[in-house]
C-alpha cells in the first residue's frame, strides 16, 4: 500500500529501504517517539537494529530524522497511516498479541538490600 506512493530511486539523494524505514516507523507509533528520538534508538540498539533488518556492524545508518518526517508526512498526505496501525494490530492479534502503547522505559539500577 506504500511502495505506489514511495519515492524511487534516481536523481538526488536514494530513498531509504522501504521495509526497514516501516518497522522504525511503527516503533515510533508504539513507543511514543520523536524523529530524533527514533533514529537514535535505531542508531544504539542492538534490538531495533535487528527489528528493522539492519546489520549489527553499524556500517548501514539509521534513517535520519528528516528522512523519519518526510516519510510520516508521506503516510498522512496519502491517508495511510490508520490502515497501518490497523493492519499491524491485526497481525499482532493473530498471533495471540495485543498492541498498547507506551513509552521505553530509562534502565535504573538500585541497590537490593539483604
Amino acid at each position: 500500500m506504500i511502495e505506489p506512493h514511495y519515492p524511487k530511486r534516481g536523481k538526488g539523494r536514494p530513498p531509504y529501504p522501504l521495509p526497514a524505514l516501516l518497522r522504525l516507523y511503527l516503533l515510533q507509533q508504539w513507543f511514543n517517539l520523536s524523529d530524533l528520538a527514533a533514529q537514535e534508538v535505531a542508531t544504539d540498539s542492538v534490538a531495533v537494529r535487528h527489528f528493522m533488518g539492519l546489520p549489527l556492524t553499524w556500517d548501514k545508518t539509521a534513517p535520519d530524522e528528516s528522512t523519519l518526517l518526510n516519510f510520516r508526512r508521506l503516510l498522512t498526505r496519502r491517508g495511510l497511516a490508520a490502515q497501518i496501525a490497523a493492519d499491524a494490530s491485526a497481525a499482532l492479534a493473530c498471533q495471540g498479541w495485543k498492541l498498547r502503547p507506551g513509552e521505553v522505559a530509562e534502565a535504573g539500577l538500585s541497590a537490593v538490600r539483604p
